[in-house]
């Protein structure tokens, strides 16, 4: 028989209207005090899962892994719909009734200090930046943890790298930062060592997903940014101009959509090559925006995708930040 894992997690600076309460999930607010300072909008998820294995309470080491594990999952899957920083405070968990945490294994480490630093989860004092979210989210947010419960192991760590590298992203705040770790995420997902070049493997993991991500409904909630997309100077390092051929995709008489995708796709990844490799200065404004543009649309795309893959269905395009806001709300 399994063990019953209920994880407790906190954070700052996401406002809800009102709390939620799921079948596994709970969401509520409540006053979060870091090192005597209230931060600004808390917020108490629990969530339970039952766990396919016994967990004995005393194998720390085998603790630490699953709490990792899933209180990752709470936090990427939250990302994943948000895509917005937020802080995380602190944690808490217990293992059929039993707290538990993250603590050193007795047992001789099989991985170094910094690793298993990693897992704690220090908390930090908030960064000021907050946001409202719609009351959509935690449905959506539950489906998908259920979803992610019924994969087999095989879809689990397919995922875990897209997952990790999109939850980082979204906890930046330089938008090149924010683009550069989702394009690692994006990477994971369309990386195909079959196919040679990755232009080629770009263009057939868009055509591939097609199934999970609608384009035209991803199409015509981001026109406006794509024909900035379009705008950009950028070209393919064979010289194609394929941000031109994007602005002629995206004004056609009978506009193709698909085709807008897979364009728009090679355009943000024309702007990677810039960044990656090193001609582009960082710190002028127009770059800045560049950055800007692309993580905007990469991130919303990724969304799509990856929530699509673990739902086996179309993700809708969901508004689930409605407000955003810098220090102090008043």
């Amino acid at each position: 028989m399994g063990s019953l894992l209920e994880i407790t997690v906190a954070l700052a600076g996401i406002e809800i209207k009102q709390p939620y309460s799921g079948t596994i999930l709970q969401v509520s607010p409540f006053e979060c005090c870091v090192n005597g300072r209230l931060l600004p909008d808390g917020l108490r998820i629990d969530y339970s899962v039952s766990l396919v294995d016994h967990v004995d309470p005393t194998d720390q080491g085998n603790i630490n892994l699953v709490l990792t594990e899933h209180a990752d999952r709470v936090s990427q899957l939250l990302t994943l719909l948000i895509i917005y920083p937020f802080d995380y405070v602190g944690y808490g968990a217990k293992l059929d009734g039993v707290e538990v945490r993250i603590r050193p294994d007795p047992e001789p480490m099989s991985l170094s200090l910094y690793n298993l630093v990693a897992a704690f989860r220090m908390d930090f004092i908030s960064t000021e930046f907050g946001l409202t979210v719609s009351e959509k989210i935690w449905p959506t947010m539950e489906q998908l943890l259920k979803a992610m419960k019924g994969r087999p192991p095989s879809d689990l760590n397919k995922y875990s790298l897209p997952l990790r590298w999109f939850e980082k992203a979204s906890k930046e705040a330089a938008s090149v930062d924010r683009m550069i770790a989702f394009w690692v995420a994006f990477n994971s997902l369309y990386g195909d060592t079959s196919i040679p070049g990755e232009q080629k493997q770009i263009k057939q993991y868009v055509l591939k997903s097609l199934g999970v991500v609608s384009a035209n409904d991803f199409v015509a909630a981001n026109r406006p940014e794509l024909i900035k997309l379009s705008q950009i100077p950028v070209k393919l390092r064979s010289g194609r101009e394929i941000a031109t051929e994007l602005a002629s995709a995206l004004t056609a008489p009978s506009p193709n959509d698909t085709q807008i995708m897979e364009k728009a796709a090679l355009t943000i990844y024309a702007i990677r090559n810039h960044f990656f490799h090193g001609s582009w200065d960082l710190y002028t404004l127009p770059v800045r925006q560049h950055a800007e543009i692309a993580e905007g649309l990469l991130g919303r795309l990724l969304r799509s995708l990856i929530a699509g893959h673990i739902l086996g269905h179309a993700f809708p395009e969901e508004k689930y930040v409605t407000w955003t806001h810098f220090g102090s709300k008043l």
